[in-house]
């Protein structure tokens, strides 16, 4: 059985397209049946900066795993199919375009005493 996951927020989807080499971005139709699993993918994203505690990192796991999101949430939908509606980009000079704006907002923001970090995943 092949399985594929998908965001539930557009902005979601394009934080990760934005990383992956030749990422495309296609807008989904699910029908609820094909919903295996709604998790939330902060949890992984905090487990990996955790990898040096094993404990951390499994509860983090448990809570993705049990389905657990809070109002931080990065929902991330696992689907056993899902139909494209529409291609939003194929484009990698528009993916680098979109990941560079990022870099650039973050970077215009008012500085604190802590620095911001990219996110190189």
């Amino acid at each position: 059985m092949g399985a594929l996951y998908v965001f539930e927020a557009l902005e979601d989807a394009k934080k990760y397209w934005s990383k992956m080499k030749d990422g495309k971005l296609y807008e989904v139709e699910v029908e609820l049946s094909d919903v295996l699993l709604r998790a939330d993918m902060a949890l992984v994203d905090s487990a990996h900066a955790l990898l040096g505690s094993a404990d951390q990192v499994a509860e983090k796991a448990d809570r993705y795993w049990a389905e657990r999101t809070d109002e931080n949430a990065i929902v991330e939908v696992l689907v056993s199919r899902a139909r494209v509606s529409r291609i939003i980009s194929k484009d990698d000079n528009e993916r680098y375009e979109y990941l560079r704006s990022r870099v650039l907002v973050r970077s215009s923001l008012p500085t604190s005493s802590t620095p911001f970090v990219v996110d190189n995943e």
